[in-house]
This record gives C-alpha cells, structure tokens and sequence, in this order.
C-alpha cells in the first residue's frame, strides 16, 4: 500500500502552488490526481495536490523546500510514498508558460494517472474518462504519424 503523508500549505490558489513546483531543484516527483489532471487534461479544478515521491527522506526535503507544514489529517498536499518505483516509470514533464527557465513540473505517465485517477473517490472517474478521451486522441494521432503538441 502508498503510505500518504499529509502536509497544508498557506498558497490557497492551486495555480500559484503548481508554480511552487516549478522552482524545485533537483527532487524526485510526480504530480497525480486531479492535480496532475489538471496539468495535462483539466476537466475538475483540484483543491489538493497529490504528489508521489521515493521515500520519507525525500519527502521531508521536499517540505521543507514548499514552507509545507505537517499536519495530521485533512491536508491540502499529499505526499505519497509509493509502495514501488513503478509509479516514476514514464512520468512526463509539463512546460508552464512562465517567464523563467523554470517553468517545468512532472507527471506521472497519462496511463499511471488514469489508474489513480479511476480509484481517486471524489469526481476521480469523471476525471478519468476525460483523460481517457484524451490518451485515445493523444494515441491516435501517434498511430497515424501526426505531431503533438
């Protein structure tokens, strides 16, 4: 099972706390959920962000880097600690349009977010259909030899 670490940050605005990210140096993430969703195909504006990461030590950089504040339970950023390395396999990197070379976040891969997505309990499946109809558009187009962008 993912071990869930729950942490709350003052940033109420999911945008700005997604920006946050953008400035991370050299940490192993993956944004999933609604979250990351919202990232590659928003239907359902989170109001939490679920982030993987390796492990507990990690985790703890990671917190401390975001000014996050342990809490425990109900917090707005939940960091998970997979129960293998599997989730990190094939995660992508989303480019904000942000005026900085840091403008990028990671994602887990599109199928790994459809999985969490499909178990996540409030609105996660109408999430996961949409995102289905994306993979399905974003695949098609790879099969008949079209760029995306």
């Amino acid at each position: 099972m993912n071990k869930f670490l729950e942490y709350y940050t003052f940033e109420q605005e999911i945008d700005k706390f997604l920006k946050e990210l953008t400035k991370l140096d050299n940490q192993r993430y993956a944004l999933t959920a609604l979250s990351g969703a919202y990232l590659i195909a928003p239907h359902v504006r989170p109001v939490d962000a679920h982030i993987y990461v390796p492990n507990e030590k990690e985790a703890k950089t990671f917190a401390e880097q975001l000014n996050l504040q342990p809490i425990p339970s109900g917090g707005n950023v939940k960091l998970v600690i997979p129960y293998d390395e599997g989730v990190f396999y094939g995660k992508q990197e989303v480019v904000l349009p942000l005026p900085s070379t840091y403008n990028k976040i990671s994602i887990v891969s599109d199928v790994q977010l459809y999985v969490d997505l499909y178990n996540y309990p409030q609105r996660g499946r109408e999430a996961a259909e949409h995102l289905y109809q994306y993979i399905t558009q974003k695949w098609g187009k790879v099969l008949v030899g079209e760029t995306i962008v």
